[in-house]
């Protein structure tokens, strides 16, 4: 009969196998999720990315669709300023609505 440490010995060396099938297993898990996180941190980047252009671009619009000639609390003040320091009662084409877009802090 094989004595005491031999049996000890050859338990010990089946559940060193089993840890070592599991210890596959787990590590074979960890890479599939490594993987699948990387791909989903990618396509959350993508995303973010598509977001902020979408927004971007709302906003583009927006501003565009916008009547940018008068109507503005400051259209008095810039007509009494740019007839005192520019000696002129009208602007150049498109200056009067860049002017009020910068003021409207949309520039």
């Amino acid at each position: 009969a094989p004595s005491r440490e031999a049996q000890v010995a050859a338990e010990a060396q089946q559940r060193l196998r089993a840890v070592h099938g599991e210890l596959a297993q787990v590590r074979h898990q960890l890479a599939a999720l490594r993987a699948e996180e990387a791909r989903l941190v990618a396509e959350e980047g993508q995303l973010a990315e598509r977001i902020a252009i979408a927004k971007a671009n709302q906003s583009r619009a927006d501003v565009a669709a916008q009547e940018w000639s008068s109507g503005f609390e400051w259209d008095a003040a810039v007509d009494k300023e740019l007839l005192q320091v520019f000696g002129h009662r009208v602007t150049r084409p498109l200056q009067r609505e860049a002017l009020n877009a910068v003021l409207d802090g949309k520039d």
